[in-house]
């Protein structure tokens, strides 16, 4: 029952904070998008990304990156953009509380009371050399269980 009820209050959270659409960048950069190659445009409009878009075609199409990193190598500077996403952990918390019976006498009771917390983690990767997306990647939600995690 926790775990739905911080579920429900992230995605109201998150539903409020998301104003920018495909079709909201699409407007915003009206002749970029107009300017865009049919399949360019089809990928933007399906929220895709494909190698050899431009900046202008990502942005509208995945919006504004979380995080922006410059790197080199032989070919060049790369540009990568990552995107984060977050999910709720369930941190375990164990305790001991003190009852007492009705008689008077106390006991000590373990308790079990999980927590759950926000974890951001990178979602997805693109990298971009002369203004081009070179690669992409998605990655995975981080699993239950994983190493580190409690």
């Amino acid at each position: 029952m926790m775990r739905f009820f911080c579920t429900a209050l992230l995605l109201s959270i998150l539903c409020g904070c998301a104003t920018s659409t495909i079709e909201s960048r699409k407007e915003e950069r009206a002749e970029v998008y107009a300017s865009l190659s049919e399949a360019d445009r089809k990928s933007v409009d399906q929220g895709e990304v494909r190698v050899g878009m431009s900046r202008d075609a990502v942005y509208i199409s995945w919006g504004e990156p979380d995080q922006v990193m410059n790197s080199g190598n032989s070919d060049g500077v790369v540009e990568t953009w990552l995107y984060h996403g977050s999910t709720l952990e369930r941190r375990h918390r164990w305790g001991v509380r003190e009852v007492f019976d009705q008689r008077g006498r106390n006991y000590l009771i373990t308790t079990y009371d999980p927590e759950y917390v926000s974890r951001q983690y990178v979602r997805a990767e693109i990298s971009f050399s002369d203004g081009k997306v070179r690669s992409w990647k998605t990655l995975a939600r981080p699993l239950e269980g994983e190493p580190g995690r409690f």
